[in-house]
């Protein structure tokens, strides 16, 4: 999808946006009934910005923990947009850093283009 989110990828629960040639962006919390855009993992002081260029082949690893951690912890019946915004942003980050699949990726970390104060 485009960066720029012309396309439907900020409104899924787990959208992958294209950030360079065969590089992407996670954005998460986008609800299923598109109440909720998605957004990128930035953590609670707005000064990290975490998978910003996922590499297309970590894509997978990343998805796949992600569903994991979803399955492991949802309510019976909670979808996955809604688990994530129950969670919290930074829980999930906190999970990806500590998931030995995922906390290589999480050790580079992005300055923001918006910062958040």
């Amino acid at each position: 999808g485009c960066e720029r989110q012309w396309f439907r990828r900020a409104t899924k629960t787990l959208g992958w946006i294209g950030s360079g040639k065969n590089k992407y962006m996670l954005k998460l919390m986008g609800t299923e009934d598109a109440r909720d855009q998605g957004q990128a993992l930035i953590d609670g002081t707005g000064t990290q910005l975490y998978l910003r260029s996922v590499p297309r082949e970590e894509v997978t690893t990343v998805t796949e923990a992600l569903f994991e951690f979803y399955q492991d912890n949802c309510k019976p019946s909670e979808s996955m947009g809604y688990f994530h915004r129950r969670m919290g942003m930074q829980a999930l980050i906190d999970y990806l850093k500590q998931n030995p699949k995922t906390a290589h990726l999480m050790k580079k970390t992005y300055k923001p283009l918006i910062t958040f104060q």
